[in-house]
């Protein structure tokens, strides 16, 4: 009744979420040293050899980068969302890949977003993963300026912004 994938024996590899696709088919999200790492595996717990390379693949989102929350949306592609390595600090990142892995060039620049929460350095991490019924991506973790605060991001289907959500798309509330 365990799965258990190695993606580098020189690395640290952690499991943060999983998600199960409407075939049964059970994708999991998390890290590999420093880098976003995803892995599918068929209902019987094998690798899905049609994933990646042999089921799994690591996905370097700057120098440093691990994913927290996946998401299937109704179409069959996977939405992750991290923290990520941007200009100088940790942003939130989300990801779209097709079902069968490839990056969805109709979403965000070649399947990836990356948003600053603040014009200063600090580190904004995606903890939860939402889809809408209307297809928009809600992106729920903290971001962190001189104190943790909650944020939120809701993107469209197409990977900008909603402008129509707290004003810009993004919110942070300080938690004190």
């Amino acid at each position: 009744g365990v799965a258990i994938t190695a993606f580098d024996s020189s690395a640290f590899d952690n499991l943060r979420s999983i998600a199960i696709q409407g075939d049964g088919k059970i994708v999991a999200v998390g890290s590999r040293g420093g880098s976003a790492a995803l892995a599918r595996y068929n209902a019987d717990g094998t690798p899905d050899q049609n994933f990646g390379s042999g089921g799994k693949m690591v996905v370097p989102i700057g120098s440093s980068s691990f994913a927290y929350s996946v998401a299937i949306q109704p179409d069959g592609k996977i939405v992750v969302g991290g923290t990520g390595t941007g200009a100088s600090d940790l942003d939130f990142f989300v990801l779209r890949l097709n079902a069968d892995s490839t990056a969805d060039a109709t979403f965000g620049s070649n399947g990836l977003v990356i948003t600053r929460l603040f014009e200063a350095p600090g580190d904004d991490e995606v903890r939860q993963i939402l889809i809408q019924p209307d297809g928009k991506i809600l992106a729920i973790g903290s971001a962190y300026l001189t104190n943790v605060r909650f944020a939120a991001v809701r993107y469209n289907p197409n990977g900008t912004l909603d402008q129509t959500f707290a004003g810009a798309g993004r919110l942070s509330i300080d938690m004190g």
